[in-house]
């Protein structure tokens, strides 16, 4: 149930999420917070969603099975810090540093 939960806010986080790579002033938008904290939430919900899914199946999974939660377990977990520290923080710092924006452009995909 958490995963489905997890599922549906992130999706709306996600359409209401402000673009850095569109708009270098995305920080101001007054979603900028809401919707990370609402990532932030989605993968708390994953992490408790990933360890339920674990419990029932921990008999079923073998080596591959157990790595993938291990993995899926800590990325979930940078998932949630980042998007606190991005939802939080950069706001914050943004100020004090009007270039910041313009260089978190180079860590997109791709570049």
């Amino acid at each position: 149930m958490a995963l489905i939960v997890a599922a549906f806010i992130q999706a709306a986080a996600t359409i209401v999420d402000p673009d850095l790579s569109i708009d270098a002033n995305a920080i101001e938008s007054p979603m900028w917070v809401p919707s990370h904290m609402a990532f932030s939430v989605a993968y708390t919900l994953v992490l408790l969603g990933l360890i339920a899914m674990y419990v029932r199946h921990a008999n079923r999974l073998g080596v591959l099975g157990e790595s993938g939660v291990v993995l899926a377990l800590v990325g979930s977990t940078l998932t949630v810090s980042v998007s606190m520290l991005v939802g939080a923080v950069l706001p914050l710092l943004a100020p004090q540093a009007p270039g910041l924006t313009r260089s978190l452009q180079f860590f997109e995909p791709g570049r």
